[in-house]
């Protein structure tokens, strides 16, 4: 969202009116909801960068962002590049090397529900302090791989105007589930949560997404 600059070019202004004071209040409101709006999109992850480019002196913030959502209509919605391919894989791949060494097994991507436990005592040893983000998010991408694997969903990548994520999609809806900073945004929070709470919730929401798929008959995943 660019301003249009040439709407004033060549044009000799004439004073204006000092506002009433109906109307400076209507614009305090005005710019007290945009900054709450910018700083709950901060808090949740998402890029700020189209409202913040609204306000002076406040650039665009980065345009990549996951988050934590479990229902979003989005604009597009299409299959990982190869460059999220190996993002995933450089996630997974930290992940299992923090499990052998500090849990002694190895993660089974996905595989086995098992690997919850082994997200959990990871955490709890706290082998990752709350400034590795990128850490982090990579046991967010383990997280996401059991739910694949156990709930039927699949990665793909979603793209709007604030941003572009990584996302679980129930079937070809447009159904999303956002594992991969529901970790992050914990640890950093110093929120208390178990790893397989998240889980069940997402099963939970699933078999929601599964229910109005069969017209309101529910159907156990």
């Amino acid at each position: 969202m660019k301003e249009d600059a040439r709407r004033s070019r060549g044009r000799i202004r004439s004073p204006r009116a000092p506002l009433s004071p109906g109307t400076r209040q209507i614009l305090m409101l005005a710019l007290g909801l945009g900054l709450t709006v910018v700083v709950y999109l901060s808090a949740s992850g998402r890029s700020a960068g189209p409202l913040l480019s609204l306000l002076p002196g406040l650039g665009p913030a980065p345009i990549v962002l996951d988050d934590d959502s479990f229902i979003a209509q989005r604009q597009r919605i299409s299959a990982l590049t190869s460059h999220d391919e190996r993002l995933l894989r450089e996630q997974r791949a930290k992940v299992d090397e923090l499990a052998r060494r500090h849990v002694g097994t190895p993660l089974t991507g996905g595989a086995s529900r098992d690997d919850l436990r082994i997200l959990q005592e990871i955490l709890d040893k706290e082998v990752l302090s709350r400034d590795q983000t990128w850490e982090l998010q990579a046991l967010g991408v383990a997280l996401g791989d059991v739910m694949a694997e156990q709930l039927g969903l699949t990665w793909v990548v979603v793209e709007d105007r604030v941003g572009r994520s990584r996302a679980l999609r129930f079937r070809e809806s447009e159904n999303l589930v956002f594992p991969v900073t529901m970790i992050s945004k914990r640890v950093e929070g110093n929120v208390r949560f178990r790893v397989r709470d998240l889980y069940e919730k997402t099963s939970s929401q699933v078999d929601d997404f599964a229910l109005r798929a069969q017209g309101g008959r529910r159907r156990h995943l």
